[in-house]
């Protein structure tokens, strides 16, 4: 997961995931991309806040990865929020399995 801010990537990594932060929506383009490539990601999960700045900014960013990439939101501010509430790894991967998939 590619997530948006400290308490995202806090949220991700509680639920159990992968998850590499940015600093916010728009910033960390290029360290993501030589993050991915050194870790050998093959595949990520922008996860965005429901807004439309989070929006324009994840779907910046799949456009420079060089793997497929898919959007994930959330019925909360945020991330952190939904983990907050409730949203559990199930929930999340079920969210997940159903998202659309881009391609490089």
């Amino acid at each position: 997961m590619i997530t948006e801010g400290p308490t995202d990537t806090a949220a991700a990594i509680s639920l159990g995931y992968f998850a590499i932060g940015r600093p916010n929506c728009c910033g960390g383009i290029e360290f993501i991309k030589s993050a991915l490539r050194y870790l050998g990601i093959r595949r990520a999960v922008i996860v965005s806040d429901l807004d439309d700045p989070g929006l324009r900014g994840a779907t910046t960013l799949g456009l420079h990865l060089k793997i497929p990439w898919a959007i994930l939101t959330v019925p909360s501010k945020d991330f952190r929020k939904a983990v907050m509430a409730g949203m559990t790894k199930q929930i999340c991967d079920n969210s997940i399995n159903q998202l659309l998939w881009q391609s490089p």
